[in-house]
């Protein structure tokens, strides 16, 4: 194993601790923390999706700091109760999806942390993802339109922009909001099967009072591997979730390795096994113990500790994240449509700069190619006018292409 090229902030560490403490039941060389960095790590534990591991970090307090042991007890505690919130409103909705004879399955948040840690408590989530059969899309978007959801864009003349993502998102006021999917990923990144085989091969996961269909085993574990290179394994707990999955003995690694291959994907796989395997000292699966030394996986894990090393609020950068992304690609041809999906496909942002009606939405995308030749312009001119006097505001233009 070849370490990480620069060493995480000691919260960092700290957490990498706590998470072999949690796989190991114990582990060697927890780090000390200053006072500062002690007092840091609720706000470090949260952007890496490590809250609920918070109690397993107590090792890296002196017995005098029972302030900061009140303050780890708390944000656990606040994490357990949004979860527990989140939780009882996603089994409503699955009860609902479930009396309209919809099938489906949810992945990821607690229903994925149910089966692998054995606790839906233990991931942070603020959406569920709910995936449907295409042909299903409709019957499941009116059964969520009947309990209060509703389209983030209201417009259909949106369809355009969400058809290459494969979800549409919906929101019920200030509650949980549903990713509603026909597609397990956007066109831009691998696809290793269709929504329809994960869901003709789901398994029941017991959450709360209730059995949730959830992906296989083995399906649910390639989806873990791309989700987190998807993220440029920004959180500790992607990984941290994958050293887990090499735990576990219903996993088929043998087909897992198969199905990443048919994507163009095994790159991401095995960066994603060999981070796991160096911070939270796991085997990696036999069929990619020859492709974890190849110079491909060496950058992913190089970009993979850079991001790693962020600071709390701060986010991967979006160079960062493109050099990540083509370097997961097996593939040459799919480095090339993932740069032309990600200059030409529309976002909302397009939908939010100027609203087309309906008949018009095929101009999204050389819309898109507007908005992005305007916008350092816009900047440029905006740094080069005059400061406004103190208490006044810079006159903006009432148009709609002044952004």
């Amino acid at each position: 194993m070849i370490a990480p090229t620069s060493s995480p902030p000691a919260p960092v560490q700290a957490l990498i601790a706590a998470g072999r403490r949690a796989l190991h039941g114990s582990c060697a060389g927890v780090p000390r923390l200053t006072g500062g960095e002690a007092a840091a790590l609720p706000a470090y534990a949260r952007r890496h999706g490590m809250t609920a591991f918070l109690p397993h970090a107590a090792a890296v307090l002196d017995d005098g700091d029972a302030g900061l042991r009140r303050a780890f007890q708390q944000a656990a505690r606040d994490h357990a109760v949004e979860a527990l919130r989140n939780t009882t409103e996603l089994l409503a909705i699955v009860r609902h999806l479930t009396h309209a004879g919809i099938e489906f399955v949810v992945l990821k948040g607690p229903v994925f942390a149910a089966w692998l840690y054995g606790d839906g408590g233990m991931r942070r989530f603020v959406d569920a993802d709910v995936v449907v059969r295409q042909c299903e899309l409709g019957e499941a978007l009116r059964a969520l339109e009947q309990i209060g959801f509703v389209r983030r864009i209201p417009d259909r003349g949106a369809d355009p922009i969400y058809t290459s993502l494969g979800a549409w998102p919906l929101t019920r006021g200030s509650g949980l909001a549903v990713d509603l999917h026909w597609q397990l990923s956007a066109r831009r990144f691998p696809m290793p099967c269709a929504a329809a085989e994960v869901i003709a091969g789901a398994v029941p996961v017991r959450l709360g009072d209730q059995n949730v269909p959830a992906p296989a085993p083995t399906d649910a574990a390639v989806l873990a591997l791309l989700h987190a290179a998807k993220h440029v394994w920004y959180a500790l707990e992607l990984i941290l979730a994958m050293a887990w999955l090499t735990r576990r003995d219903d996993i088929d690694w043998p087909r897992a390795h198969a199905l990443l291959r048919r994507a163009g994907a095994v790159r991401a796989g095995a960066a994603g096994l060999r981070l796991a395997s160096h911070l939270f000292a796991t085997s990696v699966p036999r069929p990619f113990a020859g492709e974890i030394d190849s110079p491909a996986v060496c950058a992913l894990v190089t970009y993979a500790c850079s991001a790693l090393c962020l600071p709390p609020d701060t986010f991967a950068s979006r160079w960062l994240e493109r050099r990540a992304h083509l370097a997961a690609f097996d593939r040459a041809r799919d480095r090339l449509q993932y740069d032309l999906r990600r200059l030409l496909e529309p976002t909302a942002l397009e939908w939010e700069w100027l609203r087309l009606p309906r008949l018009l939405t095929p101009l999204y995308a050389p819309l898109r190619m507007v908005r992005l030749a305007i916008t350092p312009l816009s900047g440029v001119v905006r740094r080069a006018m005059p400061a406004a006097p103190a208490g006044r505001r810079t006159p903006r233009s009432g148009s709609s292409l002044s952004a």
